[in-house]
């Protein structure tokens, strides 16, 4: 889901770094909710659904968490060997762990027949959580993030018209994914000319926002591009079901928690996948 920090690069390329200290005190308020969380609390923003009773297992859920930073006028980059990242269970949040160095994750003991949400907090960084994970007779892997800073997240919000830090509202981002080699790539290309809805449907205005060919959400279009990335903004917080639509193909669908104040992003190989029809 390349189309997060090349976003980015738009907005500050578009000027967005004379709102620095403006939009500073948004972007801090955006991340203490998750930090409590990540110390033990459950704000509820990010609080468990009810009823989940944790059943020790034997699978294992792993993935990597990409972080991202603007350093400059569009200067976008990956930032290497960060720490104070912690990764947590959403519906059991005391099952966490710090984010390795390297952005890699592994939670042992998942039951088999259950289903996860990861999440990923850190103190400069936007919080973000993965698609509804099923945990079925094999272990799961690659549930991948890209995570940018909590300064960024406003800016990208003021791009779109809505307020990332709003508890009532949620974000999801999603790659509708191409057939190909790298298909199961955390940056594999997008399945241009789809559509997408969900389930439940939301307002028009909350999109789906589809990304252009310079990988920036366009309100004019009616279908992804080689990009392939598709964005809902402001909406309801709740869990929907994507899926995507194209003659000739058919497409894995995914579901998504969209909780108030996050981000919640499917990056391949999760997201929508792309098959021909009776693959």
């Amino acid at each position: 889901m390349r189309q997060i920090f090349t976003w980015i690069a738009a907005c500050w390329l578009l000027g967005c770094s004379s709102t620095v200290q403006d939009t500073a005190a948004l972007a801090d308020a955006a991340g203490q909710d998750a930090l409590a969380t990540a110390d033990g609390a459950s704000p509820d923003a990010a609080a468990p659904d009810s009823g989940p009773v944790w059943v020790a297992g034997d699978r294992k859920l792993s993935g990597a968490a990409f972080f991202f930073d603007a350093t400059g006028p569009g200067a976008i980059e990956q930032q290497k060997d960060v720490t104070g990242a912690t990764a947590y269970l959403l519906e059991f949040p005391t099952v966490s762990q710090p984010v390795a160095l390297d952005g890699s994750f592994t939670f042992s003991g998942l039951p088999q027949g259950g289903e996860f949400t990861v999440a990923v907090v850190h103190p400069d960084y936007f919080p973000s959580l993965s698609p509804v994970i099923p945990i079925g007779n094999k272990d799961v892997a690659n549930v991948n993030f890209q995570v940018v800073t909590r300064l960024i997240a406003v800016y990208l919000g003021a791009m779109m018209g809505f307020d990332p830090t709003d508890p009532t509202q949620c974000q999801m981002v999603v790659t509708v994914t191409a057939m190909g080699d790298s298909q199961g790539l955390w940056w594999a290309p997008g399945e241009p000319g789809a559509t997408v809805t969900t389930e439940p449907t939301l307002p028009q205005a909350n999109g789906p926002f589809y990304f252009n060919t310079s990988t920036v959400p366009d309100k004019t279009l009616a279908m992804t591009t080689s990009d392939g990335g598709v964005l809902i903004a402001g909406a309801t917080p709740g869990t929907y079901t994507w899926t995507a639509h194209k003659a000739g193909m058919t497409f894995s669908s995914q579901r998504l928690k969209c909780v108030g104040g996050w981000l919640t992003n499917g990056v391949p190989p999760l997201g929508l996948q792309a098959a021909k029809i009776g693959k």
